[in-house]
């Protein structure tokens, strides 16, 4: 059955080429205006990557289809536009868990080994006509060369890898630990996507590696080029879930304006006055409500809190005043009096307690600090080792301890 639907498709070869190079061309055009449009510079990096996959995809569609000439002149590029892929697609990574991220010219070094092969093929192809036309054919190339090519693609594959993991370490501690139900459910479009991009690279290296080792032609590569068609939706659909990093300065800017509280104030570089900001509000006069009305917010607010919607990161004024729904004044003004505190205070103590909860269970030690703190609301560390050093009296990792003895 699978060896018939090969054999059907090796017949339809160009099509599949075809299919391909359109979709990462579409894919490309899609991500750049969509960028532009939602102002998104991962989005824009992502219409770089599939625009590089698209060239090199092309390529191979000349190759196929006996192009020779258009083939050549892209077989310039091809070298190039391998290692040029996982930098891509690393920026982009890094760029959508991280919105401060790729603002430093030093972060452009990441495409240096690819610009300079790109400028060493040009030179090479430029020497004289016999050269070139060697050159820009795939097999005429030197063995010293293809095995420089072949070595470059290793490391890099390697060394990419390693930074995959360490960032995927970072943004999803669920991925490399025993996840619950809300962390993985916070974390699956994530985790998803790097693991599209991380077979991408794995397969792009082994195609590439295999077809110069073996000087293989464009119909044994069918079956990679079925999974690329395949892997390259998977990575736009699973980018369109993932969504980026948000502005932190600009939402701490909101929260003062709104009395929402700070996701991850500490990546501001601006102190959390949050709680102060709080208590100026508190002392305007505030709208008054009717008993019925508070009454009302009262039970929908508190049976929120019993489900426990707080450890949501998104749990803010705002997020309530659409799930409640109600005006976000009306329900500041509910939870001061039930609690007796500012919202921000009200709910960082919330998610202290619940975390107290977990440190002291028999698994605690399954978990890191950081897991732990991402399982109640957290999106910081350090947040959530000043909010619970200031309530407790010692970190998470003192208390821990501390139950362990």
């Amino acid at each position: 059955m699978l060896k018939d639907l090969l054999v059907f498709f090796e017949f339809h070869s160009k099509w599949v080429f075809v299919i391909l190079v359109y979709q990462t061309f579409l894919l490309s055009i899609f991500f750049f205006f969509f960028g532009r449009w939602s102002k998104s510079r991962s989005n824009l990096i992502l219409s770089l990557f599939f625009l590089i996959s698209g060239i090199i995809f092309l390529a191979f569609l000349f190759q196929h289809t006996g192009q020779i000439r258009l083939s050549g002149v892209l077989n310039i590029l091809l070298p190039g536009g391998f290692l040029l892929l996982m930098p891509a697609g690393y920026l982009y990574l890094r760029i959508k868990t991280d919105n401060t991220f790729g603002k430093r010219m030093n972060e452009l070094l990441h495409y240096a080994p690819a610009a300079i092969l790109i400028l060493v093929n040009m030179i090479l192809a430029t020497l004289n006509q016999s050269a070139r036309q060697n050159f820009m054919q795939e097999g005429a190339r030197p063995a010293m060369y293809t095995y420089l090519v072949q070595i470059a693609l290793l490391v890099q594959l390697l060394y990419y890898s390693f930074r995959y993991l360490k960032l995927l370490r970072k943004e999803s501690p669920s991925a490399f630990k025993t996840p619950v139900i809300p962390d993985l459910a916070k974390n699956k479009w994530l985790v998803l996507l790097f693991a599209s991009f991380g077979l991408f690279y794995v397969i792009m290296s082994v195609m590439v590696i295999d077809s110069m080792l073996y000087n293989k032609q464009t119909d044994d590569i069918i079956p990679y080029i079925l999974l690329f068609i395949v892997i390259t939706m998977l990575i736009a659909l699973f980018s369109m879930k993932q969504k980026d990093a948000r502005n932190l300065t600009f939402e701490a800017q909101e929260a003062n304006s709104q009395n929402i509280p700070q996701s991850d104030p500490v990546y501001s570089g601006k102190q959390d006055n949050t709680s102060a900001h709080d208590n100026r509000i508190n002392n305007k006069p505030r709208p008054q409500l009717d008993c019925q009305k508070k009454e009302e917010l009262t039970e929908a607010v508190s049976k929120l809190i019993e489900e426990k919607a707080f450890i949501d990161p998104k749990f803010s004024l705002d997020w309530l005043s659409k799930k409640v729904p109600s005006n976000s004044k009306y329900i500041s003004q509910v939870v001061n009096e039930m609690s007796g505190k500012p919202f921000i205070d009200y709910v960082n103590e919330l998610r202290i307690k619940e975390a107290k909860k977990l440190l002291t269970e028999k698994n605690a030690g399954k978990y890191s600090i950081e897991g732990i703190g991402q399982m109640v609301g957290y999106q910081s560390k350090s947040t959530f080792n000043t909010h619970f050093k200031k309530l407790i009296g010692m970190t998470p990792s003192e208390y821990l301890k501390k139950q362990q003895q």
